[in-house]
C-alpha cells in the first residue's frame, strides 16, 4: 500500500511539472503586435515585413524579416511612425540583412489607407553598380502580376501601384493588398504582418426628440434631431410624413410632423470619417384616431364616433328677418361626433359657405342674412336636423323644406 501511494504522489508531481512547463511555453508564444501593445500610440507602425526572395532562398526568420519597432529590432533609433492628420511617414525599419529601410518618403492616405511613395535602402543607393540596374520586367508572386518600374530597380522598395493598403479601423493590412516591390535586388516584400495604430473613431450617434408621443387628429408635433461626431449634411431621413424623407439633410434641425395615422420617423447620418453610419434613430408619433364617446357603437374604434338614433337639437333665435338682420344658431348634438353642416340658400351660389365650413369651432353661429336659407346638421348615425330663416323679399330656395310663417291678424 505504501508503494502504491508513493507512485501516485510521483505521478501527481509529474503532472504539475508538465502543466507549468506548458504554461511557460504559452507565455512565450508571440501575439499580434497590436494586441501585444498595452496602450498602442496612434500613429505607430507595428509588426514585421518579409523579404520574400530571402525567405524562398532559405534564410532564417531573422535574415528575411524587416522590423518596424525598435523593441523588436533591438537597434537604437529605429522605428516607423505616421502623422495621423496628414499620413506622412517618418523613421526607419531595420533588417539584419539589408540594414535600415527609411520610410520618410512614404505616405499613408488617411482616407483610403493606401500607402504610396518609396522606402529607401541607403546600403544599396550608395552602390553605383546597383544603381545602374535598370531592367524592366513583369514579376508574379503569389499570383500577383506587377510591371516593375525602371525607377525602382535600385534596391529601394516601391510602394506605388503595388497595393499596400491598411484598414483604417483595425489597422491591419488588406487581405489581398499587402505586396511591395523592391526591384531586381530586393524583390517582393510582404507587408501582411505590418499594422498601423489608427486614431480611435468615436462612434457617430443621432437622436430624435421626442422619441415617442401622441397627438389628436389634425394636430402637429415638432420633432427635433441632432447627433455627435457627424459629417455635415450627411443625414438621410426615411418613412415619416410630408417632406420628412430625403438625403443630404443637416445634422440638426426641427420638423413639424402632422401625420394622419400613427407614423415612425427614421434618420441615419455618416460619422465624422465620412464612412461609418450612425445607428438609425427614430421617433414614433401616435395619432389618436379612436372614438372615445361611450355612447357610440364604435367606441374604441376608428373615428368618427357613431351614435345611432341620436338626437340633434338645432335652434335659431329668429325665423323671419329683414335683409342684413343678425341671427344666432345654437345646437346640442347629445354626444355625437363626426357631424357636419350643410345649407340650401336662395343666393347665387345656392348655399351658405360660412355655415358649410363652420365645423362647430364655437358653441354658437352668428351671421347677417341677405337670402332665405335652410341650415342643416347631419351626424354619422343618420340623424339630421334643419331650421329655416326667411328673409323678407328673398324666395324659398329650391329643395328646401322652409315654410313661410303664417301672418297673424290681430282683431
Amino acid at each position: 500500500m505504501k508503494k502504491v501511494k508513493t507512485n501516485h504522489a510521483i505521478s501527481f508531481l509529474l503532472v504539475i511539472v508538465v502543466f507549468i512547463s506548458f504554461a511557460f511555453f504559452l507565455s512565450l508564444t508571440p501575439r499580434s503586435k497590436i494586441e501585444a501593445q498595452t496602450n498602442p500610440v496612434p500613429g505607430t507602425v507595428l509588426g514585421t515585413a518579409v523579404f520574400q526572395n530571402l525567405k524562398d532562398e532559405g534564410y532564417t526568420v531573422e535574415g528575411y524579416t524587416l522590423y518596424f519597432l525598435e523593441s523588436d529590432s533591438g537597434v537604437s533609433g529605429t522605428g516607423v511612425t505616421y502623422n495621423t492628420s496628414t499620413g506622412t511617414m517618418s523613421g526607419s525599419a531595420w533588417s539584419p540583412s539589408y540594414g535600415t529601410v527609411n520610410f520618410s518618403s512614404a505616405i499613408i492616405n488617411i482616407t483610403t489607407g493606401v500607402m504610396t511613395g518609396v522606402a529607401t535602402t541607403p546600403s544599396f543607393t550608395t552602390n553605383s553598380s546597383v544603381n545602374n540596374d535598370t531592367e524592366t520586367t513583369i514579376q508574379t508572386v503569389n499570383g500577383v502580376p506587377t510591371v516593375v518600374p525602371t525607377d525602382w530597380a535600385t534596391g529601394n522598395i516601391s510602394l506605388n501601384n503595388t497595393g499596400v493598403t491598411f484598414d483604417l479601423t483595425t489597422g491591419h493590412t488588406n487581405a489581398t493588398h499587402h505586396w511591395a516591390w523592391g526591384g531586381n535586388v530586393i524583390g517582393w516584400v510582404d507587408f501582411s504582418g505590418v499594422s498601423i495604430v489608427p486614431v480611435p473613431i468615436t462612434p457617430p450617434t443621432c437622436t430624435i426628440i421626442p422619441p415617442s408621443s401622441a397627438i389628436n387628429p389634425g394636430e402637429s408635433l415638432a420633432l427635433s434631431w441632432s447627433g455627435t461626431n457627424l459629417t455635415a449634411n450627411s443625414c438621410t431621413a426615411s418613412n415619416g410624413s410630408g417632406s420628412w424623407a430625403g438625403a443630404n439633410k443637416p445634422i440638426s434641425g426641427v420638423f413639424d410632423a402632422t401625420p394622419t395615422i400613427t407614423t415612425t420617423y427614421n434618420m441615419s447620418c455618416l460619422g465624422s470619417d465620412g464612412i461609418t453610419s450612425s445607428p438609425t434613430c427614430s421617433a414614433t408619433v401616435t395619432v389618436d384616431n379612436l372614438c372615445h364617446n361611450s355612447f357610440a357603437t364604435n367606441y374604441g374604434q376608428s373615428l368618427p364616433c357613431i351614435v345611432p338614433g341620436g338626437e340633434i337639437d338645432l335652434k335659431v333665435d329668429k325665423k323671419k328677418v329683414n335683409p342684413d338682420d343678425l341671427i344666432n344658431l345654437t345646437w346640442d348634438l347629445h354626444g355625437q361626433t363626426g357631424c357636419y353642416t350643410s345649407s340650401i340658400s336662395s343666393s347665387v351660389s345656392g348655399t351658405n359657405e360660412l355655415w358649410n365650413a363652420f365645423n362647430f369651432i364655437t358653441d354658437i353661429f352668428s351671421i347677417s342674412l341677405t337670402d332665405t336659407t335652410q341650415f342643416t346638421i347631419t351626424c354619422p348615425g343618420g340623424s339630421t336636423k334643419s331650421v329655416c330663416v326667411i328673409v323678407t323679399g328673398s324666395p324659398i330656395p329650391a329643395g328646401a323644406s322652409c315654410k313661410i310663417p303664417p301672418v297673424i291678424i290681430e282683431t
